[in-house]
């Protein structure tokens, strides 16, 4: 709502506002810096919220139905964007889906992704049969220390 940002931007020196972005809760796995997996997240409410996303209210469906063009589309961005940010083994992106424009929106990368037993990466990697202690070692293998 227009005023809420108005009586924000009034007392404080900086803000980042972002045009809201209607659509479908996509994200895309990367591991072994390849796409491991597309997942759809629903969920009933509005806010996504630490209840929601820990203790398993919204939904997660792996392999969602999304048109063909679009998956690779999406996976091809996500690699690039992998690539392009420096990223080393794993990623995950997250993107909105916008049915009525057809197009799928990059929100952000995950650098660090969840890797708690109930999170998106790791339930993706379950899917291809990789189970969390060979995640884990994978990572542990694979892993850089990078002095900037």
């Amino acid at each position: 709502d227009k005023k809420k940002i108005k009586y924000y931007f009034e007392r404080n020196e900086t803000a980042l506002a972002e045009e809201y972005i209607p659509g479908r809760e996509i994200t895309v796995g990367i591991f072994d810096n390849k796409v491991c997996g597309i997942t759809e997240i629903i969920c009933d409410d509005t806010l996504y919220d630490y209840k929601k996303k820990y203790l398993k209210v919204a939904k997660h469906i792996v392999k969602p139905d999304l048109p063909k063009a679009l998956k690779e589309r999406i996976k091809n961005d996500s690699i690039n964007a992998h690539n392009i940010i420096g990223c080393n083994y794993l990623s995950r992106i997250d993107f909105k889906y916008n049915e009525k424009k057809k197009k799928a929106y990059i929100l952000e990368v995950n650098t660090q992704p969840g890797l708690t037993k109930t999170s998106l990466l790791p339930e993706m990697l379950k899917k291809k049969k990789i189970d969390f202690n060979v995640m884990c070692n994978k990572i542990i293998e694979n892993s850089l220390c990078e002095l900037f």
